[in-house]
């Protein structure tokens, strides 16, 4: 068997030689740190030659074809031109009618011998790319991990989870969920030294523990549409636990008839600047548009208007994503006339 010609892929594959780290989250500040040891091997290619069955097409004997030909309606335009002649007063020319002239034409058979073809299979040698793993460098990542003391602690809280790394990269499963609360995962890396054949690495982890109740509590269930007019804007929700976890962004545009529409007022708001009022199990937001300035320049103008209203925290990182509800964000439009 010959080979030959090498060819280096992108692809790499990790193979880990340690165990996943498994930690219990009661809701008391721990830290742990450990070590995960890695290969990292990278795909390359070399052809061989191979012993294979090849197949091709070869004539099987001839058999006849007929098909019919010519036939139907020919037609052709006869007469016509001119006529020209010496006259009394001169040459003159005179243009002939013409006309057309049709006839049928009989169709005919035409036949002829055409091969027949079947398919021989034959051993042949064919050069086919095959992939195989070599090692490119060896990988260690000191992970330390700072899991913060909850706020409130929740009694009987005991979920789960498991740390692991594979490489540069650490990744945390949710192994077991009380549903109590969130655990929120941010990761940072950097590399600390390479030599080319060994890569070190440091991972910080830190995990939050959050309320999942407080956390997800504006979702609970539909909101209202929104309302106002130059006094203010209106929104109710579920009844909101901590306002704090909440990110409330409001986008005011003048629209303009001709042009792009103006805007007047576009960032998160603070806590001071919108009222919250809770009662019966839901929470209404209301904004003055005079305490942030911009009543004077929207009064009797057209306005365009979006709340959104989002969790603070990236949910990308929350481990337990399980317990995360469908919506996780409220997003309302208004467009009227304030006055």
């Amino acid at each position: 068997m010959k080979s030959f010609s090498f060819i280096l892929a992108v692809a790499a594959i990790l193979s880990s030689t340690s165990q996943a780290k498994t930690v219990t989250i009661d809701g008391q500040q721990s830290n742990f740190r450990f070590q995960e040891v890695s290969t990292v091997y990278k795909t390359e290619y070399r052809y061989e030659d191979r012993q294979s069955t090849c197949s091709r097409e070869v004539v099987d004997g001839y058999e006849e074809s007929c098909d019919w030909e010519g036939g139907g309606t020919v037609c052709r335009t006869v007469g016509g031109g001119q006529s020209c002649g010496l006259t009394p007063s001169g040459r003159q020319c005179f243009d002939l009618p013409s006309h057309e002239e049709c006839s049928t034409e009989p169709s005919r058979q035409v036949c002829r011998s055409v091969p027949r073809y079947r398919t021989e299979y034959y051993s042949c040698t064919r050069t086919e790319k095959v992939p195989y793993q070599v090692k490119d460098y060896d990988v260690e990542n000191d992970i330390i991990v700072t899991v913060e003391r909850q706020e409130r602690p929740v009694k009987g809280l005991a979920d789960v989870i498991d740390i692991s790394g594979s490489g540069s990269d650490v990744a945390i499963r949710s192994v077991r969920s009380s549903g109590k609360v969130l655990l929120i995962a941010n990761k940072q890396t950097q590399e600390v030294s390479n030599n080319g054949a060994f890569r070190r690495f440091q991972t910080n982890v830190t995990i939050k523990i959050v309320d999942r109740l407080s956390a997800i509590s504006a979702f609970a269930k539909p909101a209202s549409e929104l309302t106002g007019d130059i006094n203010g804007l209106e929104i109710t929700t579920a009844a909101i636990a901590d306002l704090r976890l909440f990110k409330v962004e409001l986008d005011l545009r003048r629209n303009k008839f001709l042009g792009k529409d103006e805007v007047i007022f576009q960032r998160a708001l603070t806590e001071n600047e919108m009222q919250v009022i809770t009662e019966k199990g839901n929470s209404t937001l209301k904004i003055s548009l005079q305490n942030l300035g911009v009543a004077d320049r929207i009064s009797g103008k057209k306005a365009k208007i979006e709340l959104r209203i989002q969790s603070i925290f990236d949910l990308n990182s929350v481990v337990n994503k399980q317990d995360l509800p469908a919506d996780l964000s409220i997003s309302k439009r208004l467009e009227k006339r304030l006055e």
